[in-house]
């Protein structure tokens, strides 16, 4: 069986997306990213929608945090969204690939980063000229394009 990369990407307001720069020690290190990971058993639930669902929560709630006064709380949106599902190779690793999609109309300073090195916002304009690991790129043109089209943006 294949590993399953669960990936999520985060919209702001703005129509920006959220990414994160990669840590050293990590797959495509120093480049930014959609924040992704791996399911693991935890994750499990008896089928594939929910299995990588709950992947994707555990995921970006283990990775960003809301600030509330004195607290950090686990980022869980309402929301989620699947809009890609794919095979990504990776030299000689092959991961069945999912990205969700979901959107935050908080103030940007609320979020704060619990892993990774730093997270910026970006509009399609940056990301067109930036290095995004993996088939990031390409899935978030895609979905920003996807809502231009279709007047959401």
């Amino acid at each position: 069986m294949k590993p399953t990369a669960v990936a999520l990407l985060i919209e702001s307001k703005d129509h920006k997306v959220l990414l994160e720069l990669r840590d050293d020690d990590s797959i495509y290190s120093g480049n930014w990213s959609l924040f992704d990971g791996v399911l693991q058993k935890c994750d499990w639930r008896g089928d594939v929608y929910k299995s990588i669902e709950r992947c994707a929560r555990r995921l970006i709630g283990e990775k960003l945090k809301l600030k509330v006064g004195e607290y950090r709380l686990p980022f869980n949106p309402r929301y989620l969204e699947l809009f890609h599902s794919g095979n990504y190779d990776f030299g000689s690793l092959c991961f069945d690939q999912y990205v969700f999609a979901t959107s935050f109309n908080l103030p940007y300073d609320m979020l704060a980063l619990e892993k990774g090195k730093e997270m910026a916002l970006f509009g399609l304009d940056q990301i067109k000229d930036m290095t995004i690991a993996a088939n990031y790129k390409k899935v978030i043109e895609y979905y920003l394009s996807k809502r231009l089209n279709f007047g959401q943006i």
